[in-house]
């Protein structure tokens, strides 16, 4: 079942499918290649999520196994990985990676860390007598590593890519790829619902994916988040994020009105905006939270 839940007022964000040689011009290769191994071993020092999240975010929380309360933070903007303490509000630790990081998840002590070359394994450890971060292992995914998910048994780490439009699993007791599915246009987040089940959102496309995972590989079905209301269609738009809460999914995005009048508006500067100052016709438009269950 899909509810919609208007929210408040949003400013709407398009996303572009590149060409294929744009892809290739990445200079990431099509199929993933563990480089460097590490992530069987048990970690050092663990970081586990206080909430047993399964799905990844740019800011993530974790408590080490002697009481500190920590943040590991994505900064796109300098490729790095930043450790924070979240006491002493300091930070204790980065570490650079060779592309910009995109999101974090915490499983089995460590941090998946997604980024634009590929997918970091990162874990604690103590120098000194206080905390870094060290990479345990690289994986070469393909093109575009955007949102990560963990199924509901545990054993697999699921990985949605943008460009590429790809799902990929992993198993995390043995570092292989368990599988490659094509996905449709411009994938962002992924969630387990059940052992079963998963769902991927994109940002174009008013659509989800639902993924069945009882079969390799496994069997997609796209379900359409268009409709019509009493008064005028209606398009979801950049679906960037999913999350799993008490056995129901949930998933923030634009719902526009392409049959509605555009209005000119102020706009300050954002990701494909002119300069401030300046107007800009957008459709009517606003914010809804999808809930599935």
């Amino acid at each position: 079942m899909k509810r919609l839940f208007l929210l408040a007022s949003l400013a709407m964000i398009c996303a572009c499918e590149p060409p294929a040689d744009a892809i290739e011009a990445l200079g990431v290769p099509a199929l993933p290649v563990v480089q460097v191994s590490g992530w069987l071993e048990p970690p050092a020092v663990t970081l586990t999520s206080p909430s047993d999240r399964r799905e990844s975010s740019a800011l993530v929380l974790g408590d080490t196994e002697d009481g500190r309360h920590l943040g590991v933070i994505a900064d796109e903007k300098a490729w790095a990985v930043r450790l924070i303490d979240l006491e002493g509000q300091a930070q204790i630790a980065h570490l650079r990676l060779e592309g910009a990081p995109r999101q974090v998840l915490l499983v089995a002590g460590r941090a998946f860390v997604s980024h634009s070359h590929g997918l970091a394994v990162l874990e604690l450890e103590r120098r000194n007598g206080e905390l870094g971060l060290r990479r345990v292992a690289q994986v070469t995914t393909a093109a575009d590593p955007r949102g990560l998910a963990l199924s509901r048994d545990g054993g697999t780490l699921l990985l949605a890519t943008g460009w590429s439009a790809r799902l990929s699993g992993y198993s995390l007791a043995t570092q292989e790829q368990l599988f490659e599915v094509a996905l449709p246009r411009e994938p962002r987040a992924v969630a387990a619902l059940s052992a079963r089940t998963a769902f991927v959102t994109h940002a174009v496309g008013s659509r989800l994916t639902r993924v069945d995972l009882t079969t390799l590989p496994p069997r997609l079905d796209t379900i359409s988040l268009d409709g019509t209301d009493a008064s005028a269609k209606r398009h979801l738009l950049h679906v960037a994020a999913i999350a799993e809460h008490d056995g129901e999914l949930f998933a923030p995005g634009v719902l526009a009105y392409p049959t509605g009048k555009i209005e000119q508006q102020l706009v300050p500067r954002y990701y494909g905006a002119p300069m401030p100052g300046a107007m800009m016709g957008l459709l009517p438009h606003e914010p809804v939270v999808i809930q599935i269950d």
